[in-house]
């Protein structure tokens, strides 16, 4: 994988960027295994057919395998405990510091009416909690440019889901086979990544 440091005149915190490159065909092919052999026992939400399941594993796992690697790259004297294989999509995915639950959530800058630059999803995208999901205590969310393109990551700020729900109302949120109630929280109201 591949580390970049983005930096934006109307970002007030370093954007990093994650990308898988030709060296990682290996561990690619671990998680597409891993979505093909976990999508029976992982939760799919209304009106996502099988393969668009699949896919949704394979994006948030990427999502999950970049940020790894950024924590170990930024912050390298922090334990991260990955527990996402162990306990599934649904659960959290990673434990910091033998203390909190931290779940990476992934989403696309492109919805079907627009496309957002880094910077409008700094101002204008959300941390999302969905309300059914709320024991964990982190919340990452990681930006990727389309479905089609989800091998690269883009992590701004971090959040504490308390925060998030105590903050908002939950809002009923049509998506593409993941509609359900949230809550969110803009991403420029987290905390720099490296504050973790």
């Amino acid at each position: 994988m591949k580390l970049e440091n983005l930096k934006f005149n109307s970002i007030p915190v370093t954007v990093y960027c994650v990308s898988f490159e030709k060296n990682d065909d290996k561990l690619l092919s671990e998680i597409e295994d891993y979505a093909i052999q976990s999508a029976n026992t992982t939760y799919k939400r209304s009106g996502m057919n099988d393969d668009d399941h699949i896919k949704n594993i394979v994006t948030g796992k990427k999502a999950e395998e970049t940020f790894h690697f950024l924590m170990t790259k930024i912050k390298p004297n922090i334990k991260i405990t990955d527990v996402s294989y162990a306990q599934g999509v649904d659960q959290f995915d990673f434990i910091i510091n033998d203390k909190y639950k931290l779940d990476v959530k992934s989403s696309s800058l492109s919805t079907k009416s627009k496309k957002y630059t880094i910077e409008e999803a700094f101002i204008k995208l959300n941390f999302t909690v969905l309300k059914d999901q709320s024991y964990k205590d982190i919340i990452v969310q990681a930006f990727y440019s389309d479905r089609d393109n989800t091998n690269e990551f883009y992590f701004m700020t971090w959040a504490y889901v308390k925060d998030v729900i105590t903050n908002n109302d939950s809002k009923y949120i049509k998506m593409n086979g993941n509609s359900g109630h949230y809550y969110l929280l803009k991403i420029n109201s987290g905390k720099a990544l490296n504050d973790i």
